[in-house]
């Protein structure tokens, strides 16, 4: 269910990055009824975004065990290629975010 949920949150998070790539502006793909709502979950996404940023490279810089998974293309490929478990074990805890609203 969390990871449903999670899924969900950064599909729309990529919705509204792809509002603003395509410069159709950053409101015109935030769910809500009113400009209020809009602008809530905005930044409520926001604040998701910048922290799954932070987690990514305290993780990455913090563990020079990583470093090679990231070291070029094929290592990358690699990495994503292992077993689910070897993959987590590498990289550590997870992020959990707290809070998510729908």
């Amino acid at each position: 269910m969390i990871a449903e949920t999670c899924q969900l949150d950064f599909k729309e998070t990529y919705e509204i990055r792809s509002g603003v790539a395509h410069m159709r502006g950053v409101m015109s793909r935030v769910p809500g009824d009113t400009r209020t709502e809009q602008r809530r979950r905005l930044l409520f996404r926001t604040i998701q975004a910048e922290a799954l940023a932070r987690y990514c490279l305290a993780n990455f810089l913090g563990r020079e065990t990583l470093w090679p998974y990231f070291y070029d293309d094929a290592a990358i490929d690699a990495f994503w290629k292992l077993p689910e478990l070897k993959r987590r074990n590498a990289w550590g805890s997870k992020l959990e975010l707290i809070g998510v609203s729908r």
